[in-house]
């Protein structure tokens, strides 16, 4: 029977691209330089649209590079967004059911010390 080798745990993108660049890294970049050249493609002074060419690809290269606490920035803004529109409240503990209105937490949490 055929086996062959699986790696046991991923825990980073794999850099397809000469060894220092990810695909979705690729991708980032590659749609700042087109957006950026929609941008460019403004009937405005030539400064300006080099102004607005540059400000839209270092906005992709930023999405591409930036890592805030060891995550993609682009994965890191869309849970913070998740987060942001999420109506379920969250609370630290686990399996305890979320302190009452009328009562403080350190009340709630002796109480259900007690019990």
């Amino acid at each position: 029977m055929r086996a062959w080798p699986v790696p046991v745990q991923i825990s980073d993108e794999e850099k397809l691209i000469g060894g220092v660049i990810s695909l979705r890294q690729l991708g980032w970049l590659f749609a700042g330089f087109c957006f950026g050249g929609l941008g460019a493609a403004l009937p405005l002074p030539l400064a300006l649209r080099f102004a607005v060419f540059v400000l839209v690809f270092l906005v992709g290269a930023v999405l591409a590079f930036a890592s805030p606490f060891d995550t993609p920035l682009d994965v890191f803004l869309w849970r913070w967004w998740r987060w942001r529109r999420s109506p379920q409240e969250l609370f630290l503990r686990g399996g305890q059911p979320p302190p009452a209105q009328g009562r403080g937490l350190a009340e709630a949490d002796r109480k259900s010390r007690v019990d």
